[in-house]
């Protein structure tokens, strides 16, 4: 074949040839392809295998990995399974899990996490849950942290990351490990970095930055890889989160004259600079935010070396949710806001155009690509974020259901392509015999300045999940719910201000 052969060479092939040929290609490579010409996108267009290839890689399903051996017909069945698990919301079962003497649950995700310290040597013990869906077994182990005193730690099951930070005085000191061993992780350069301001409990962590954060208001961002630091930014710890790899996103205080909005922080390429604002509700005079949190979804597989053969279904690759808590100093009821990443990146070419800053009102954006809802707080800070997964979140209270007194755990999905498939499916099913709807709308009322609720029109799907036998004697405020990539997980009994048991209930 000619060295010179090129795109105008290539669209004379006959459409079975390049139907062969693109087979060969990974979905992203498939999606490019699709874009650069008309007979490229036809040729994809009517092929079923090319087009299953890109839905499923939409749905976390993708040639690499474990599923490199698999028909596009048996990754569709698994995704079948998996969405009718979680739309049906039951659980096939339920682990017990309680503190040993000295222990306390840190960690409301999967694997659960308790931190003990015993003769002055700290200890993690870590316990994955099983799952017939993500094709994985029970696991428990156990992280040594030497002479280490933690202060906080937080991980990363995609990078098999731990980041421990100690109190040492006058500086603390943040160690990176590998969460499935305990021994100095890799992938990182630096042994551990050392940060001069005082911190508080927890940190931020993605794929490529760790926030450090401090009680002075100033956050660091640095690069936990090199150590190389990125930036500083003014705002309340818990009001800042990750929008993409490149992109931070952050409230700012409250008590600005701009009134509430949310600002988008390019981190790559440099220079760091707010690119977007977007606007959030007003309030009413004499009404103010007083409180705020962002809370970004994981929308990664989970992955650790003890489970090579684990299955990477469960997760939303494209449609990872934000949500931002609104609430006044000591006031009930609070709000939260729930959105698509995807839904304030896809603004990015705007600010490519103009070079400068852009603002965006509510009612340009909000409207239409958010879902405003009554929250509670969470019993403990910073564990609102494990609340949401992929395209879902769980209510953090379970509640009363009217009529027959169960109890039951509300559950939202926006994840367009299963809010598709309810839709038609809810034609065929009665309603008295599902315990999910579709919803395109909700409203709120509250102190906002619009007259009338506030109405918001993001679809989703709302369904209602029994909790089991072993918990529906318990009064929803000792219950807090949390949910990951294959379980929700409900924590009771209060210790000291944590939790000592923690039901698993797996799917």
């Amino acid at each position: 074949m000619s060295p010179n052969i090129g795109t105008r060479h290539i669209c004379h092939l006959p459409a079975e040839t390049l139907v062969l040929v693109f087979s060969h290609l990974d979905y992203r490579d498939i999606i490019a392809l699709q874009k650069s010409c008309r007979r490229f996108h036809c040729s994809i267009r009517d092929s079923a295998e090319l087009r299953y290839t890109v839905a499923l890689a939409a749905a976390g399903l993708c040639r690499e990995g474990v599923y490199g051996d698999l028909t596009s017909a048996e990754m569709l069945d698994k995704l079948r399974r998996h969405e009718e698990a979680w739309l049906a919301m039951q659980c096939t079962e339920c682990i017990v899990l309680k503190t040993r003497p000295g222990e306390r649950l840190t960690v409301p995700s999967n694997p659960l996490i308790w931190e003990s310290s015993s003769q002055g040597k700290s200890r993690l013990r870590l316990f994955y849950a099983n799952s017939r869906l993500c094709n994985t077994a029970q696991h428990e182990w156990e992280i040594d942290i030497d002479n280490w005193s933690i202060f906080s730690y937080i991980f990363n099951l995609e990078h098999d990351l731990l980041v421990v930070q100690t109190s040492d005085i006058p500086r603390p000191r943040f160690h990176f490990l590998s969460l499935s061993t305990g021994d100095p992780h890799p992938k990182v350069h630096l042994q551990h970095l050392v940060e001069s301001d005082h911190v508080l409990f927890g940190h931020l962590l993605t794929r490529r930055y760790l926030v450090l954060p401090s009680d002075s208001g100033k956050q660091t961002v640095v690069d936990w890889q090199t150590g190389q630091h990125i930036t500083h930014v003014m705002c309340n710890y818990y009001s800042l989160g990750f929008l993409n790899d490149d992109h931070l996103l952050v409230l700012p205080p409250p008590q600005q004259e701009a009134g509430p909005c949310i600002l988008v922080y390019r981190l790559r390429p440099g220079p760091v600079a707010v690119v977007l604002a977007f606007g959030l509700p007003s309030f009413t005079v004499g009404h103010s935010m007083e409180d705020c949190t962002v809370k970004c979804a994981p929308y990664r597989s989970y992955s650790l070396p003890q489970f090579p053969h684990a299955d990477y279904v469960s997760n939303d690759p494209s449609d990872a949710l934000i949500t931002i808590g609104i609430s006044e100093y000591n006031a009930t009821p609070s709000f939260e806001v729930v959105l698509h990443a995807r839904a304030l990146l896809a603004y990015l070419p705007v600010v490519t155009i103009s070079h400068a800053p852009v603002f965006i009102q509510w009612e340009s954006w909000g409207v239409t690509r958010s879902h405003i809802s009554l929250a509670i707080p969470p019993p403990r800070i910073g564990w609102r974020d494990n609340c949401i997964f992929g395209s879902r979140r769980i209510a953090i209270r379970p509640r009363r259901r009217p009529g027959d007194d169960v109890l039951v755990a509300d559950v939202w999905d926006y994840n367009s392509r299963r809010i598709a498939r309810a839709r038609v499916l809810q034609k065929d099913v009665p309603a008295s015999n599902r315990r999910w709807a579709v919803r395109s709308s909700d409203s709120v009322n509250g102190i906002w300045s619009k007259d009338g609720p506030l109405v918001t029109r993001l679809p989703h799907i709302k369904t209602e999940m029994p909790l089991p036998e072993e918990l529906q004697n318990r009064r929803p405020e000792d219950i807090s719910l949390y949910m990951n990539d294959n379980c929700v997980i409900a924590y009771t009994d209060q210790v000291d201000g944590a939790p000592s048991v923690a039901y698993t209930l797996v799917f």
